[in-house]
């Protein structure tokens, strides 16, 4: 398993580099996983302080609601209707960044799809790859599902598997026989070939 070479930035400076490179790796374990993703309507939004001079200019949803996915694109709403100029989106934030600051009595809520956490389920230490987990998803719609009365009937012969093996072997037993007799029946017809004499048997 191949893994980047992070290096801590320490005390030093924070580059922007650093950002798009932990984003690609996001990304890419994102595509890696087939992470799921889940629609929902009017998120609300709360507004991000910065500071008392830089209000009403960014807000965000609450946590487990970021992570947007671009497509279907977000719909944003200001006190309840559309809004499609004078923002930015900040998809992997899940925030909307406005170029005028709004009114803080403006109510602003989103419809989006966003990544999701699957509850209960954790990553595998096995390398199942789509074709593996499509196989293993169709064993049990193909299975057969046949279940045992409590009571079998009285001419039901039930084998164990000492009881097939047994049967398997007689079976081979039988057909060695077999071939041995035709092998002698052949060897009588080439003998009598040879001497020019017909075979009736």
């Amino acid at each position: 398993m191949s893994k980047t070479n992070w290096q801590d930035p320490g005390s030093g400076e924070i580059r922007s580099t650093h950002m798009s490179g932990l984003q690609e790796a996001v990304g890419k374990i994102e595509q890696s996983i087939g992470i799921q993703a889940v629609s929902e309507l009017d998120i609300p939004l709360s507004e991000v302080f910065i500071s008392n001079d830089d209000r009403s200019r960014i807000y965000q949803a609450p946590e487990g609601q970021r992570n947007w996915l671009s497509s279907p694109a977000p719909v944003i709403k200001q006190n309840g209707v559309t809004i499609t100029a004078d923002f930015e989106i900040d998809y992997g934030g899940g925030a909307i960044i406005f170029n005028t600051p709004i009114l803080e009595t403006d109510i602003m809520t989103a419809d989006v799809s966003h990544t999701s956490q699957v509850l209960n389920k954790q990553l595998s230490s096995e390398d199942y790859s789509t074709a593996d987990k499509n196989k293993l998803a169709g064993i049990e719609s193909e299975a057969n599902k046949y279940i045992l009365p409590e009571t079998l009937p009285a001419n039901m012969i039930i084998m164990s598997g000492t009881d097939i093996e047994t049967k398997v072997i007689d079976i081979k037993q039988d057909l060695d026989s077999h071939l041995l007799d035709i092998e002698k029946h052949m060897a009588d017809i080439q003998y009598l070939k040879v001497r020019g004499i017909r075979y009736n048997g």
